[in-house]
């Protein structure tokens, strides 16, 4: 459910109580904190000394089925003023496609098609909580590209038919907080939530075509919002 709050035209906050995301997060915190107890006191230790660098992949897209390739890079390193922080850059690419059919017939319906890319880069700090657990908070600046297309499954020229494409840029700045539980010295699983300020500019151009006619709308919309995420990323991670 996606609650908006209008400030302004332009100014829109987006809030997202999804009980089902609550509750992954607070089974895996579970997790992590009855296996941390269950750790014996010299196993998986980590020491981001030996090993700089880190590979993570986003599960939770897996989890509630949209399946984009979202991937976080890592570069570990201790600053001037001897705290433990790291470097990040972040990928993430998404496509989908579907027909939507009419009960009167399979020739008739929708397609629709989305393409989403995202890259972003950021630092943060990290403070350990025990030999297995790691806290950690920063900052994270982002732009994306998405596309989105709709047009019917086959082209009737004698009834007409609607085209719709949608083009959006977007930035945002991104504060996040979060935690890694090692498995071992190579292996960790950690979880972030985030709060988001974005701004969003979107082109819509919409086509209706007969036989006779070809008419076409365009429209721009832009928003700044804030956008809270309870759960942002659920991550296994690679640590070499």
């Amino acid at each position: 459910m996606l609650t908006d709050l209008k400030v302004f035209p332009s100014l829109i906050f987006h809030i997202y109580p999804n009980p089902m995301k609550k509750s992954i997060f607070f089974a895996f915190a579970l997790f992590v904190s009855l296996s941390a107890f269950a750790q014996q006191p010299d196993q998986a230790r980590f020491d981001y000394q030996q090993s700089k660098h880190e590979f993570s992949l986003d599960l939770l897209p897996i989890i509630d089925g949209s399946h984009p390739f979202d991937l976080l890079y890592r570069k570990h390193y201790i600053s001037k003023k001897g705290n433990d922080v790291a470097l990040r850059l972040a990928l993430q690419l998404g496509s989908s496609f579907s027909a939507n059919e009419t009960s009167e017939s399979e020739s008739l319906g929708t397609n629709i098609s989305l393409h989403n890319y995202h890259i972003s880069v950021g630092k943060e700090k990290q403070i350990p909580v025990s030999k297995n657990i790691q806290s950690y908070f920063g900052v994270d600046f982002g732009a994306g590209y998405s596309n989105s297309a709709v047009k019917p499954l086959q082209d009737d020229l004698n009834s007409g038919f609607v085209k719709s494409s949608q083009n959006a840029f977007n930035f945002s700045s991104t504060g996040f907080l979060g935690f890694k539980y090692h498995i071992s010295p190579n292996f960790s699983i950690g979880a972030e939530t985030a709060l988001s300020v974005y701004y969003n500019h979107t082109s819509t151009t919409r086509t209706f075509e007969t036989n006779t006619d070809i008419d076409t709308s365009k429209s721009t919309n832009d928003n700044l919002g804030l956008r809270m995420n309870h759960i942002r990323s659920i991550r296994f991670a690679y640590h070499f």
